[in-house]
């Protein structure tokens, strides 16, 4: 426990929970145990294909422990969509009388259960808005993607807008994760004095996990025969329709006629039709062999590879940004509210918004890197800026002044 900072009872609500996919909560609840404070995690057994980036997963239900804090996990009788509607609620919450309860999901229903039972127990209550942005993102081209888009629309709109209206009710500090979700919290659920309860703090990374090593770069590209000087660009990401992978491969192919040397490390392959019909469009391609396909990995492989590349190229918002940038990688985002408040553009990364600009960037980025005079003290110079988005620095904007 850092000195003078009050040891207290902290409560993280989530349907979903996976030590083993460093999500916020689970990221959370690390750093929460290791300032001293007392942890507890209530959740359910359930955790879908989306979460694990694989197949579902049904954990026992009951009490576990995991880095130094406690899971407790109830049962669902009752699951619809992503809505969770867990068996002991409450005694798990007047059980364990927390100081404070951090509410993550509400679409889930379990933070909305934390809100209804706060005047109850008597607690401070957190609640985390991650994917308001999402409620209104424009319809797929497709017309299935358009059902889908428009069914959700129509179900936040008549339940889901209602609970989260509730829970902003009753919550002592609303986060966002977005400045996008914070225009839409202050423009339509939180108006006047009681935008003071409202922060924005952005999605992070475990810094313990996370980090710049020069040793493990040059060990990785060792391994898989590259040269030390050669350009690296990667991208970590589930392989799904949603994130464009074609696209990429398209662009990388131009880069690589005018840049011989240049690899990429795309890393996220499962089992699925689309993952194989990458393969296939990447077999086909006349630079396959600077092309390395890898499934998804745990925290330490993503790191290395990391590491081993220069240069870290994305097409839609995913948690490995975040964590790639914790080694101080050089990022390419798309230009968008949800991803380009992450970048000084220039100093640790670029953004782009069409496939001719995409290139343009990438090539920049490359040649910066090729042209340094000390790759390592600029790589360590934006793990340094990049800090900003550990959750060491992250955690205590949550709870902060709460109990003051």
């Amino acid at each position: 426990m850092d000195e003078g900072i009050r040891a207290v009872r902290i409560l993280i609500v989530s349907g979903h929970f996976s030590p083993d996919v460093g999500y916020q909560e689970v990221r959370l609840a690390s750093e929460y145990a290791r300032a001293g404070h007392d942890v507890r995690v209530v959740t359910t057994t359930f955790v879908p294909e989306r979460i694990m980036r694989s197949k579902p997963r049904v954990y026992r239900p009951g009490k576990t422990q995991h880095d130094g804090y406690e899971i407790l996990r109830l049962r669902i009788p009752l699951r619809l969509g992503t809505t969770m509607l867990p068996i002991g609620m409450r005694r798990a919450l007047s059980e364990y009388e927390p100081d404070i309860v951090i509410g993550i999901g509400i679409a889930k229903f379990m933070p909305v259960m934390a809100a209804f039972w706060k005047p109850r127990v008597g607690y401070k209550l957190v609640s985390v808005f991650g994917d308001a942005y999402k409620h209104h993102l424009p319809a797929s081209s497709s017309l299935v993607d358009k059902t889908v888009s428009v069914a959700r629309r129509l179900a936040f709109a008549t339940v889901k807008k209602c609970w989260y209206r509730y829970v902003i009710r009753r919550s002592d500090r609303v986060i966002v994760t977005t400045p996008e979700a914070e225009e839409i919290m202050r423009s339509r659920y939180i108006d006047g004095d009681g935008q003071g309860r409202l922060r924005f703090i952005p999605l992070g990374f475990d810094e313990r996990l996370f980090f710049f090593d020069p040793e493990e770069r040059a060990e990785l590209r060792r391994k898989l025969g590259m040269d030390p000087k050669h350009p690296v660009l990667i991208t970590a990401s589930k392989v799904e329709p949603a994130k464009r992978i074609e696209r990429l491969v398209d662009v990388f192919e131009g880069l690589a006629e005018t840049n011989p040397d240049l690899t990429w490390l795309l890393i996220g392959f499962g089992r699925s039709a689309y993952a194989d019909q990458v393969r296939q469009r990447i077999g086909s391609s006349a630079v396959r062999k600077r092309i390395h396909c890898r499934p998804f990995m745990d925290a330490a492989g993503l790191r290395a590879h990391y590491n081993a590349a220069d240069v870290g190229v994305w097409t839609q918002e995913t948690i490995t940004i975040q964590e790639a940038m914790g080694t101080g990688l050089t990022v390419v985002l798309p230009r968008s509210d949800v991803l380009s408040h992450l970048l000084t553009e220039g100093a640790n990364g670029y953004l782009w918004e069409t496939d001719a600009e995409l290139r343009e960037r990438l090539a920049k980025a490359c040649r910066l890197v090729a042209s340094s005079e000390d790759q390592v003290r600029d790589r360590r110079s934006r793990e340094t800026q990049n800090r900003r988005l550990s959750y060491g620095r992250l955690a205590e904007g949550f709870t902060e002044g709460l109990l003051e």
